[in-house]
């Protein structure tokens, strides 16, 4: 299922971006990560878990995953998204997860945060990899 939220981005500093958000429908987080980016005038797009990975993701500025944590393969998904894309990864993980997020970067994540996180990090963190990846 495929939902999209969007908002204007009125006086933002930073352009606005495409991002797809990945995550299972009762993601606990899901919601938190949304409203931050939206908040900033950016574009989230939401991919139920499981996500079939596609040529269509280039068409993104940023992939942001939350893994299922009870699923021990779950983070899988990072290898299988880079055999279609280039565009940024950030995983999110919960706090007690730190292996879980070093393990995403080994992978193919280009960065991961715990949850649960300060919408402020989250959001610096995001743009961040969006800028390196608009300048290639």
């Amino acid at each position: 299922m495929l939902v999209s939220e969007t908002i204007n981005a009125g006086n933002v500093p930073f352009s606005a971006a495409d991002i797809q958000v990945i995550a299972s429908q009762d993601s606990e987080y899901r919601h938190q990560v949304a409203a931050a980016l939206l908040r900033r005038g950016h574009r989230a797009i939401f991919m139920a878990l499981p996500a079939a990975p596609s040529d269509d993701l280039d068409r993104f500025d940023l992939l942001v995953l939350e893994p299922d944590a009870s699923d021990p393969d779950a983070l899988h998904i990072c290898s299988a998204l880079r055999e279609f894309t280039r565009v940024p990864l950030l995983v999110v993980v919960p706090l007690t997860s730190r292996s879980r997020g070093i393990q995403a970067l080994d992978l193919g994540a280009d960065s991961f945060m715990l949850a649960p996180f300060d919408r402020r990090e989250l959001v610096a963190r995001c743009e961040a990899l969006i800028r390196r990846y608009r300048q290639w």
